[in-house]
């Protein structure tokens, strides 16, 4: 029998900036982690579970750390002790966006818990405004998938003018516009970003 690995990912959100350098996590992406850590103490589900942190960084910070290591820090921080194992993303900047964040953390987790060997399922962890977009990544890229999208709590919404461009980018596909696109956003990350 395959051993079940229940993968529970809080996708990125806000980052805090000091001198030009990313330097931990924001309230919004502390948030779903601990929702996320609640929920899966709370569940008591008879599953390994892992935490996936898969995003890399915006151009200005490739360099640095990615959002990935600065949320896999906070998470062992404050719930290093519990018994969860982890994914991290903790060289690849390129990976900016939820389209990529989804691609990579589920690729990584296939990888690392192959399905010879194991069953799959993942929970990703965001805020409402932004569940519908995650689901239709979801259906796209992975409709194989055992996933729901569970709603965190936040200390601010996603803008819905920011939202609807990350649509617009989705909907242009992989193609080379959209690669503009994404080029672009990783270029000039909005101030929502920042904590």
């Amino acid at each position: 029998m395959k051993e079940e690995i229940l993968v529970m990912f809080p996708l990125a959100n806000d980052v805090i900036e000091h001198e030009n350098h990313w330097v931990d996590i924001g309230s919004n992406a502390k948030c779903r982690i601990d929702d996320m850590v609640h929920w899966a103490v709370q569940s008591n589900v008879d599953m390994k579970i892992v935490f996936a942190f898969a995003a890399g960084t915006d151009l200005a910070h490739a360099d640095g750390l990615t959002l990935a290591t600065l949320g896999h820090d906070y998470f062992m921080a404050e719930y290093g002790s519990l018994e969860f194992d982890s994914i991290v993303n903790h060289e690849d900047a390129d990976v900016y966006g939820t389209d990529p964040e989804i691609i990579w953390g589920v690729k990584e987790a296939q990888k690392r818990y192959p399905a010879e060997q194991y069953k799959l399922s993942f929970i990703f962890g965001t805020q409402r405004r932004h569940v519908p977009r995650v689901e239709k990544i979801l259906d796209w890229r992975f409709s194989y998938l055992r996933a729901p999208v569970f709603t965190t709590s936040q200390t601010k919404e996603i803008p819905l003018y920011r939202e609807a461009i990350s649509w617009v980018k989705l909907m242009l596909g992989d193609g080379r516009v959209a690669q503009r696109v994404q080029q672009l956003r990783r270029a000039n990350p909005d101030r929502f970003d920042r904590a």
